[in-house]
């Protein structure tokens, strides 16, 4: 057996001495821990070790990978009398990142034909609102299936916190600015009468052979004939933020691509626009 310190980075834990074997898997230590400190979720709980940076060689934590056991980490025992340290952050209050996505995208699912049906009349809407309307609700179903059905989180939680900015995200700019702002205008009009919407893998065809994220580029392009078939100013403004969202996301990860497959990443690859960006 070899000694595992455990030292806090938040207030809300405390330092524990763990007695484990080196091919103990971090999950566990994780786990037990969680329970030695009033039994808290292992998802708030984040494991690190300090590394030194390789630019500026200042000491740096870096989280360890949970599936794996400690030796697998880098952390290596002399001998069964030796000790490491390791550090534990509390991450606040989780959520699966699927129940999130999920919250996510049954908002437009909600608001649209509420407005729709609801508070304005579908009787007098155009062809152009009733194609709209069709297409934002056949995404959002799409959207929710691949989570439900299709997508593999590399992690299994986020932040709370998250649910309500990434959901602002979508019920307001796709959910209620684009009902409001496509479905109101006849609306109004004919109110004047009354009367009368976990492993990575370098992925081959369907696009990516041009960009890393090209789910991101092709929803950028529907987007962009969405808002050419009504041209709202709404839409324009979605598909702006959106766009320019995904790029970061795509950025992103395209940078830990580089730096996880090196050479064997494609070199003409972009993030997520073909042949520039």
């Amino acid at each position: 057996m070899v000694k595992l310190i455990v030292n806090p980075r938040s207030e809300t834990l405390r330092q524990i001495n763990v007695d484990t074997t080196p091919n103990t898997r971090v999950r566990d230590i994780v786990v037990a821990y969680g329970k030695a400190n009033n039994s808290l979720s292992s998802s708030r709980i984040r494991f690190t070790k300090l590394e030194e940076d390789a630019v500026s060689k200042k000491p740096k934590h870096v989280t360890l990978d949970y599936e794996k056991s400690l030796a697998q980490n880098g952390i290596v025992f002399t001998d069964d009398s030796d000790s490491k340290e390791v550090y534990a952050k509390d991450l606040g209050p989780q959520i699966s990142w699927k129940l999130v996505f999920l919250i996510e995208y049954v908002g437009p699912l909600i608001i649209h034909p509420l407005l729709y049906y609801g508070w304005f009349k579908p009787d007098y809407n155009t062809l152009t609102q009733k194609v709209s309307f069709i297409l934002v609700m056949l995404h959002f179903l799409k959207r929710e299936y691949e989570t439900t059905f299709v997508h593999l989180f590399s992690s299994d939680t986020m932040p709370l916190f998250n649910v309500f900015k990434n959901s602002a995200h979508y019920w307001i700019l796709s959910g209620l600015s684009l009902a409001v702002t496509i479905y109101a205008p006849d609306s109004y009009r004919n109110n004047l009468r009354a009367d009368g919407s976990r492993e990575h893998k370098i992925p081959y065809g369907y696009g990516f052979n041009l960009v890393s994220f090209p789910n991101y580029f092709f929803e950028s392009v529907a987007w962009l004939a969405f808002a050419l078939l009504n041209n709202n100013w709404s839409s324009w403004v979605f598909l702006t933020i959106a766009s320019i969202q995904m790029y970061i996301w795509a950025a992103k990860k395209h940078k830990r691509y580089l730096k996880e497959f090196g050479d064997q990443y494609p070199k003409n690859r972009k993030a997520m626009i073909p042949f520039l960006l």
